[in-house]
């Protein structure tokens, strides 16, 4: 399977490329005042306006830095309405993919009930760990970023 590859504070991780409908530059994003830290804005993507997730303020605790390689990459995320939805995730160290066997990749053994995004790993030269893009989002987060679709649902 086929994954984009980045970098992260000196870990790698990898997110499927089945989820990914682009990888884009980083642009400016409309910030949200008062929304929670790892919601890095609003983003206009191809004339709609996209919510855009900071993976580094997931990740490490801190806003991503405005490198060459930080990039937006617009994923498909699942919705409160059953649907799908697009969003951004702002991720530093963008720098490639990664082609591997489903079978490279093995159960890290620890599973964290406050970071279900941390998928399975894959050790070689070094370890790079997959992000599981329907983890991303608590349910809180959900609702506020998708809050029409939970409406919807709702009704």
């Amino acid at each position: 399977m086929l994954h984009i590859l980045f970098h992260q504070d000196g870990d790698a991780y990898a997110l499927p490329v089945d989820r990914v409908v682009e990888v884009v530059p980083m642009v400016h994003l409309r910030r949200l005042p008062g929304a929670p830290r790892e919601v890095a804005g609003l983003a206009n993507y191809r004339g709609r306006v996209i919510p855009v997730l900071d993976l580094c303020a997931v990740l490490a605790g801190r806003p991503c830095r405005p490198l060459a390689s930080t990039r937006i990459l617009v994923v498909r995320l699942p919705d409160p309405g059953g649907g799908e939805r697009l969003a951004g995730l702002l991720a530093e160290g963008v720098t490639g993919t990664l082609q591997a066997d489903e079978a490279r990749f093995v159960e890290p053994g620890v599973h964290l009930d406050g970071a279900p995004y941390l998928g399975k790993v894959a050790a070689g030269e070094s370890m790079v760990q997959v992000i599981e893009v329907d983890g991303l989002l608590p349910d809180e987060l959900r609702r506020i970023l998708f809050r029409e679709a939970a409406e919807a649902a709702a009704e």
